[in-house]
């Protein structure tokens, strides 16, 4: 027994959880906010399978979620890591944020950059495996959309002065544009939608007028939220399927798909939870 004892606390300090190879996607237009996200998490040094079920999106009171991506545990100086999901959790219970209450995303991305600084420790900055990113979307109380992107570790975190904070937090999209961002496993998405390797995306011979002729253009502001979400699916579904054929890819794509709606009346909705 001493011997099992000792072997996992053993494998839960050498390894790290990663979701680094998962896909988060935001799609926006004047009406909604579609999220959409795959299960699947993976051990980084042998890409094994640990869960297809796990829920990457988290409702953030009324009006607002995150999605993450990256480690999914994160490792302090406890004898165990941290679950993300976990770590996200208590931050809603320490604030008693109710799914009622309205609160701006661009504060909760401020008050997450306090909770997870609190958590962790200079030594997280130098272990290089723990690297994670955070969309923080949603609608203020005057219904104005705002998508931000929270990174861990910020590049300048152990030189950052302001209060030890050490993520960095930016907006990325003015609240009247439509669109979409995604983070994670991308490379499948690029080549079908912009029509190139984003690799190749500093060569030369890349212009901007050739881009503009080979990428697919999207007419967002014209999609349903029906639309959205089929296509948030079919990007997931594609990624997942052309990774089976890759023998590059480390399969870190895979399992239940979650799809959540926000809209600036209504607030937070999901449409499918664990694959249902």
């Amino acid at each position: 027994m001493k011997n099992i004892l000792f072997f996992a606390i053993l494998l839960a300090l050498t390894t790290t959880l990663s979701a680094s190879a998962t896909i988060n996607i935001l799609l926006f237009n004047e009406e909604n906010i579609v999220a959409a996200a795959d299960g699947r998490i993976i051990l980084d040094e042998n890409s094994r399978i640990v869960t297809e079920s796990s829920n990457k999106i988290m409702r953030i009171g009324k009006s607002a979620a995150v999605s993450w991506n990256g480690s999914a545990a994160l490792f302090s100086g406890k004898p165990k890591p941290q679950k993300i999901q976990h770590i996200i959790s208590d931050y809603k219970i320490q604030r008693n944020i109710e799914d009622d209450i309205i609160i701006s995303p661009k504060n909760i991305a401020d008050s997450l950059n306090i909770h997870f600084s609190q958590i962790l420790d200079n030594d997280s900055l130098n272990n290089k495996n723990i690297k994670f990113s955070l969309f923080i979307y949603g609608y203020t109380e005057n219904q104005e959309r705002q998508i931000c992107l929270f990174t861990f570790p910020s590049e300048n975190a152990a030189n950052n002065n302001d209060n030890n904070l050490m993520g960095k937090i930016e907006m990325i999209l003015p609240y009247d544009q439509t669109g979409m961002t995604i983070k994670g496993e991308t490379e499948v998405f690029t080549r079908l939608i912009y029509g190139y390797d984003n690799r190749l995306e500093n060569l030369e011979c890349l212009t901007e007028e050739i881009k503009d002729e080979i990428n697919y253009t999207l007419p967002y502001y014209l999609l349903s939220t029906r639309d959205l979400i089929d296509f948030a699916v079919f990007i997931i579904e594609t990624t997942i399927k052309m990774n089976r054929f890759n023998y590059k890819s480390n399969d870190g794509v895979g399992g239940d798909i979650d799809i959540a709606v926000i809209t600036p009346h209504e607030g937070f909705r999901w449409i499918q939870l664990d694959g249902n």
